[in-house]
């Protein structure tokens, strides 16, 4: 199965470019709470017009790195087994930091659009 994770922030143009390209069949969306509503928006269109299977939505602290890392793990551990692609091109930039020093260890591929 694949797994595309996006880093939410307000523009979902480049997500939305990894979604169509990569047809994966679960998207992770992280969201801070300033971002919330276009996670929402995004998981929408997402599932009802580019097939994605299972949306799941995961909120961080935008500038606590610590917390960042803590998410970024729980997700590791959930898609273990997975093929991953990490599309860091949204929100802040400690959370772009702290995804891809989670993942960079992982046999993920890491996107930035």
């Amino acid at each position: 199965m694949s797994t595309l994770i996006c880093l939410i922030s307000g523009q979902l143009v480049p997500n939305l470019l990894s979604v169509i390209k990569l047809e994966p069949k679960s998207v992770v969306l992280v969201h801070t709470e300033a971002t919330q509503k276009q996670a929402d928006h995004f998981g929408a269109i997402i599932q009802k017009r580019y097939g994605v299977q299972e949306v799941i939505k995961k909120d961080v602290l935008p500038f606590n790195p610590l917390a960042i890392r803590k998410v970024a793990e729980e997700i590791i551990r959930d898609f273990l087994g997975s093929k991953i692609t990490l599309n860091y091109t949204g929100g802040t930039k400690p959370m772009a930091i702290e995804f891809v020093r989670a993942f960079e260890d992982q046999d993920a591929t890491l996107l930035y659009t």
